[in-house]
Protein backbone atom coordinates (compact mmCIF):
# COMPACT_ATOMS: atom_id res chain seq x y z
CA UNK A 1 0.00 0.00 0.00
CA UNK A 2 2.98 2.35 -0.27
CA UNK A 3 4.63 4.09 -3.22
CA UNK A 4 7.89 5.96 -2.77
CA UNK A 5 7.57 5.67 0.99
CA UNK A 6 4.09 7.29 0.98
CA UNK A 7 1.14 5.26 2.33
CA UNK A 8 -1.48 5.20 -0.46
CA UNK A 9 -3.78 2.46 0.87
CA UNK A 10 -4.01 1.73 4.59
CA UNK A 11 -2.66 -1.56 5.92
CA UNK A 12 -6.17 -2.43 7.08
CA UNK A 13 -7.62 -1.83 3.61
CA UNK A 14 -4.85 -3.89 1.97
CA UNK A 15 -5.45 -6.68 4.46
CA UNK A 16 -9.18 -6.60 3.66
CA UNK A 17 -8.54 -6.63 -0.11
CA UNK A 18 -6.05 -9.49 -0.01
CA UNK A 19 -7.49 -11.82 2.63
CA UNK A 20 -8.91 -14.98 1.04
CA UNK A 21 -12.69 -15.07 1.47
CA UNK A 22 -14.09 -17.82 -0.75
CA UNK A 23 -12.53 -21.10 -1.81
CA UNK A 24 -12.55 -21.41 -5.61
CA UNK A 25 -10.77 -24.69 -6.25
CA UNK A 26 -7.49 -26.21 -7.27
CA UNK A 27 -5.05 -25.03 -9.88
CA UNK A 28 -2.76 -26.73 -12.40
CA UNK A 29 -0.01 -27.09 -9.77
CA UNK A 30 -2.19 -28.88 -7.22
CA UNK A 31 -2.44 -25.74 -5.07
CA UNK A 32 -5.56 -23.86 -4.07
CA UNK A 33 -7.18 -20.63 -5.17
CA UNK A 34 -9.38 -18.30 -3.16
CA UNK A 35 -11.37 -15.20 -4.07
CA UNK A 36 -10.44 -12.07 -2.12
CA UNK A 37 -11.98 -8.65 -2.89
CA UNK A 38 -11.48 -8.48 -6.66
CA UNK A 39 -8.29 -10.55 -6.54
CA UNK A 40 -7.63 -14.27 -6.80
CA UNK A 41 -5.15 -15.66 -4.26
CA UNK A 42 -3.11 -18.68 -5.32
CA UNK A 43 -0.91 -20.38 -2.73
CA UNK A 44 1.88 -21.20 -5.15
CA UNK A 45 5.56 -21.75 -4.34
CA UNK A 46 7.86 -20.01 -3.50
CA UNK A 47 5.51 -17.02 -2.91
CA UNK A 48 1.75 -16.60 -2.99
CA UNK A 49 0.40 -14.91 -6.11
CA UNK A 50 -2.51 -12.47 -6.38
CA UNK A 51 -4.08 -11.96 -9.78
CA UNK A 52 -7.06 -10.60 -11.66
CA UNK A 53 -7.90 -10.87 -15.32
CA UNK A 54 -10.47 -9.16 -17.48
CA UNK A 55 -11.96 -9.29 -20.91
CA UNK A 56 -13.86 -7.07 -23.30
CA UNK A 57 -14.79 -7.72 -26.89
CA UNK A 58 -11.36 -6.75 -28.20
CA UNK A 59 -8.99 -6.88 -25.21
CA UNK A 60 -7.87 -9.34 -22.57
CA UNK A 61 -5.63 -8.48 -19.61
CA UNK A 62 -3.88 -10.19 -16.75
CA UNK A 63 -2.47 -8.34 -13.74
CA UNK A 64 -0.63 -10.22 -11.02
CA UNK A 65 1.59 -9.37 -8.12
CA UNK A 66 3.75 -11.23 -5.67
CA UNK A 67 4.07 -9.14 -2.49
CA UNK A 68 6.71 -11.43 -0.97
CA UNK A 69 9.05 -10.80 -3.92
CA UNK A 70 8.11 -7.18 -4.70
CA UNK A 71 7.10 -8.32 -8.18
CA UNK A 72 4.29 -7.28 -10.51
CA UNK A 73 3.27 -8.76 -13.86
CA UNK A 74 0.90 -7.11 -16.35
CA UNK A 75 0.02 -8.65 -19.71
CA UNK A 76 -2.18 -6.71 -22.16
CA UNK A 77 -3.52 -8.12 -25.43
CA UNK A 78 -5.80 -6.87 -28.16
CA UNK A 79 -7.62 -10.16 -28.53
CA UNK A 80 -10.61 -10.95 -26.33
CA UNK A 81 -12.80 -14.02 -26.10
CA UNK A 82 -11.32 -17.37 -25.14
CA UNK A 83 -7.76 -16.03 -25.27
CA UNK A 84 -5.73 -17.44 -22.36
CA UNK A 85 -2.40 -16.09 -23.56
CA UNK A 86 -2.07 -13.45 -20.77
CA UNK A 87 -2.55 -16.06 -18.02
CA UNK A 88 -0.14 -18.48 -19.71
CA UNK A 89 2.51 -15.78 -20.18
CA UNK A 90 2.14 -14.56 -16.58
CA UNK A 91 2.46 -18.12 -15.26
CA UNK A 92 5.47 -18.80 -17.47
CA UNK A 93 7.14 -15.55 -16.36
CA UNK A 94 6.49 -16.45 -12.70
CA UNK A 95 8.07 -19.87 -13.20
CA UNK A 96 11.10 -18.44 -15.03
CA UNK A 97 11.59 -15.61 -12.53
CA UNK A 98 11.73 -18.04 -9.62
CA UNK A 99 13.83 -20.65 -11.47
CA UNK A 100 11.10 -23.27 -11.51
CA UNK A 101 11.25 -26.15 -14.00
CA UNK A 102 9.66 -25.45 -17.38
CA UNK A 103 6.01 -26.44 -17.73
CA UNK A 104 4.13 -26.20 -21.00
CA UNK A 105 1.27 -24.14 -19.56
CA UNK A 106 -0.31 -23.78 -22.97
CA UNK A 107 -0.75 -27.54 -23.32
CA UNK A 108 -1.83 -27.91 -19.68
CA UNK A 109 -4.47 -25.19 -20.13
CA UNK A 110 -5.72 -26.80 -23.33
CA UNK A 111 -5.95 -30.23 -21.69
CA UNK A 112 -7.81 -28.77 -18.70
CA UNK A 113 -10.19 -26.95 -21.06
CA UNK A 114 -10.74 -30.10 -23.11
CA UNK A 115 -11.69 -32.04 -19.95
CA UNK A 116 -14.10 -29.30 -18.88
CA UNK A 117 -15.85 -29.09 -22.25
CA UNK A 118 -19.13 -30.99 -22.30
CA UNK A 119 -19.31 -33.57 -25.03
CA UNK A 120 -22.11 -33.08 -27.53
CA UNK A 121 -24.85 -35.69 -27.36
CA UNK A 122 -24.64 -38.54 -29.85
CA UNK A 123 -27.02 -38.28 -32.75
CA UNK A 124 -29.55 -41.13 -32.96
CA UNK A 125 -28.52 -43.86 -35.38
CA UNK A 126 -31.81 -43.95 -37.30
CA UNK A 127 -33.70 -40.71 -36.68
CA UNK A 128 -37.25 -40.46 -37.91
CA UNK A 129 -38.45 -37.59 -40.09
CA UNK A 130 -39.57 -34.38 -38.36
CA UNK A 131 -43.23 -34.12 -37.41
CA UNK A 132 -45.57 -31.56 -38.93
CA UNK A 133 -45.46 -28.13 -37.24
CA UNK A 134 -48.90 -28.50 -35.64
CA UNK A 135 -47.51 -31.45 -33.62
CA UNK A 136 -45.03 -29.05 -31.93
CA UNK A 137 -47.39 -26.10 -31.40
CA UNK A 138 -48.95 -25.62 -27.99
CA UNK A 139 -48.70 -23.97 -24.59
CA UNK A 140 -45.65 -25.00 -22.62
CA UNK A 141 -44.72 -24.25 -19.01
CA UNK A 142 -41.61 -24.80 -16.95
CA UNK A 143 -41.39 -23.75 -13.28
CA UNK A 144 -37.68 -23.07 -13.63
Amino acid sequence: GTVGGKQVISKEAMSHLLTPKTFIGGDLEGGYMFYCQGWIFRNTSPYPLYWHNGDTTYCHTMAAFVPGANLGIVILTNLGGKNQLPEILAGTFYDMYFGKPFRDLSTLAKEAGDKAMPQPPKAPENPGPPLTLNRYAGNYHNDI
